[in-house]
């Protein structure tokens, strides 16, 4: 668990892995990534849940 800032709020992040993602034609099984921790009142200012790939994916 960690957090980080984006537009001046506070999130809780987990660090995971998704048992797959598709980009266009190309599905990759077992992705690592980061997880927003979306709570009650981030509506305010987030609509949905977000997380992050990163160059592992990219390197595939």
């Amino acid at each position: 668990m960690g957090s980080t800032v984006s537009m001046g709020q506070a999130s809780n992040t987990y660090a995971g892995y998704l048992g797959w993602v598709q980009v266009g034609q190309f599905r990759f099984e077992q992705v690592p990534g980061t997880f927003q921790a979306f709570r009650p009142g981030d509506e305010q200012w987030a609509h949905a849940g977000d997380g992050s790939l990163g160059i592992l994916l990219i390197a595939r």
